[in-house]
């Protein structure tokens, strides 16, 4: 949604809210941001969701389009990357759906040196959807490029469309499927609420617990975080039957490894609090923070009303604060993904910023007491634009991804030193 509001595939243009600066939003030289690869679309990868993960000084991720293995109706069906410190990038493998994956939309995780995803799409025969494309995979990866699909989702009750970052522990990997399973909420190729899943290195596979919608979560999105022993997530429906056409404004939620779930927040969207909170959770001082991609005071300025986002905070008692209200323009919009590092939180926008339409996108760095600072301001084309994903902190450098931008239009990677 947000890349569509951005606006961002040609040329940057003048934005006319990027003049003076927001009060309390320094702006840090942009010196601090360099494009390590620009993606060229065909056979290298296309429009890159995630942030990349740094495995012995080198970076690896995926793209989910490009890599020319199929998949013609969408531009081929996307790749794993590796990207060198100076920014040589080979292609590991290249996803053909089918049996195989297709569209990883989520980053990769180090397991003892072995690499493990998911993809939204693909998984071929078996696949409970309307959706020929398959209902999604699991698969892990050598970091010389060996991939192997380890479970393939079959809809219904099984899960579907597992577009999020997995967590290890305990000798164990812990997934979301944001479709499927059996409760109320409807898609137009899958059904159900979605669901969590436990799962061995080797693919035996479990529900672990399934949503129901409504009061409840529904649609969990941004991954799992493990803290204290227990899996805290978000939602990015349920919660309430009132808000935003009737799916809910999206939830805060723990999990425990048996399999119960406790609501921690309901988000009630509008001027009130956030909504549609997206990107996962980060952990800092005891408590949990992440971002909402709407809701919060400040409008955007579209044709209609829609919230620029908010940074909330969540104590493990559920109590909830809004740290920052995102005023679009120079300030940024549509926050997607926050993480922790060295006792600040950084995150990104996909708009706002300056150029390309409604902006071309910001990283952001922010104090837990809600004191904000502009790191980077993306120019668009060929510097990045609309970056979608979270970032990772990696010998003090801050590495992402912009899903479009870049000398090709097809996004890039880039490094931002905070």
């Amino acid at each position: 949604m947000a890349a569509l509001l951005a606006g961002c595939g040609g040329s940057p243009s003048t934005f006319a809210g990027a003049g003076a600066l927001p009060h309390g939003n320094a702006l840090v030289s942009a010196d601090a941001e360099r494009v390590l690869h620009s993606f060229a679309g065909g056979a290298d990868g296309a429009y890159p969701d995630a942030a990349p993960i740094s495995v012995d000084g080198e970076l690896y991720g995926t793209t989910s389009l490009g890599g020319n293995g199929g998949c013609v109706d969408v531009h081929a069906c996307g790749t794993v990357y590796k990207v060198s410190a100076s920014g040589q990038e080979r292609i590991l493998h290249v996803f053909k759906s089918g049996s195989d994956g297709e569209a990883p939309g989520a980053s990769l995780i180090n397991v003892g040196g072995t690499l493990f995803g998911t993809t939204i799409y693909g998984g071929g025969p078996g696949c409970k959807s309307r959706n020929t494309r398959g209902c999604g995979t699991v698969f892990s990866i050598t970091t010389s490029g060996e991939e192997l699909v380890l479970y393939r989702f079959a809809g219904g009750a099984q899960g579907a469309m597992p577009d999020a970052p997995l967590t290890a522990f305990k000798g164990s990997l812990y997934g979301e499927a944001s479709a499927g399973g059996t409760g109320k909420c409807a898609y137009t190729f899958y059904r159900g609420c979605g669901l969590i899943f436990k799962m061995s290195p080797s693919g035996n596979a479990n529900i672990l617990y399934t949503f129901k919608g409504g009061k409840d979560a529904g649609t969990p999105t941004g991954g799992l975080l493990m803290l204290n022993g227990h899996f805290y997530g978000t939602s990015s429906s349920g919660g309430s039957n009132r808000c935003y056409f009737s799916y809910g404004c999206g939830t805060v939620f723990e999990v425990t490894p048996t399999g119960t779930e406790t609501i921690l927040h309901r988000f009630k969207g509008s001027s009130h609090d956030g909504a549609i909170p997206g990107g996962g959770l980060a952990a800092l001082n005891g408590n949990l923070y992440g971002v909402t991609f709407s809701g919060g005071k400040n409008n955007c300025g579209l044709t209609y009303y829609l919230p620029c986002g908010t940074v909330f905070e969540v104590t493990l008692s559920g109590k909830e604060r809004i740290v920052y209200n995102f005023k679009g323009g120079a300030d940024g919009g549509f926050p997607n993904a926050i993480v922790a590092a060295g006792g600040n939180l950084y995150g990104t926008t996909p708009n706002g910023g300056a150029g390309c339409g409604l902006g071309c996108g910001t990283v952001f760095k922010m104090t837990p007491a809600g004191e904000k600072t502009i790191l980077y301001r993306f120019a668009g084309p060929p510097d990045g634009s609309v970056p979608e994903s979270a970032l990772i902190d990696a010998s003090n450098t801050l590495y992402g991804t912009s899903e479009v931008g870049g000398t090709h239009g097809n996004g890039t990677i880039y490094a931002v030193t905070p």
